[in-house]
């Protein structure tokens, strides 16, 4: 059963759309312990591998919302559920390995301020 946190902050969907043409989307929700959850993260085929790629964007902007709307402390990933593809995308964005040796990647919000998280978006840290 959801707790008052979960009620006030509800699991979100963020949509890539061009053109009105679905593109790709990536969910952010409440988490344990004032963190933010990243556990869906989809891009059509044919925008796959694009520059600028539509999932560091999608990634860019869970980071933005997590920050601004959420409250969290920090946003995670569990690298056990993404390919070496998408682990190299959060690496990119700035997650960083967990130093409790868990299989998650996280991106400490708490400590970003305005530039870190524009750095984040555009990729660079």
């Amino acid at each position: 059963m959801p707790d008052e946190k979960d009620a006030a902050h509800p699991v979100i969907i963020l949509l890539a759309v061009l053109e009105g043409q679905f593109i790709g989307c990536v969910q952010v929700g409440p988490s344990m312990d004032r963190s933010v959850r990243l556990t869906r993260l989809f891009v059509r085929k044919s925008w796959r591998g694009r520059d600028p790629g539509v999932s560091a964007s999608l990634v860019g902007k869970a980071i933005e919302y997590a920050a601004e709307r959420l409250n969290g402390s920090r946003i995670y990933v569990l690298e056990a559920h993404t390919g070496p593809k998408l682990s190299k995308i959060f690496r990119k964005k700035g997650f960083l390995p967990d130093p409790n040796g868990s299989d998650m990647l996280y991106y400490p919000l708490e400590e970003a301020s305005s530039p870190e998280l524009s750095r984040a978006q555009s990729g660079r840290r």
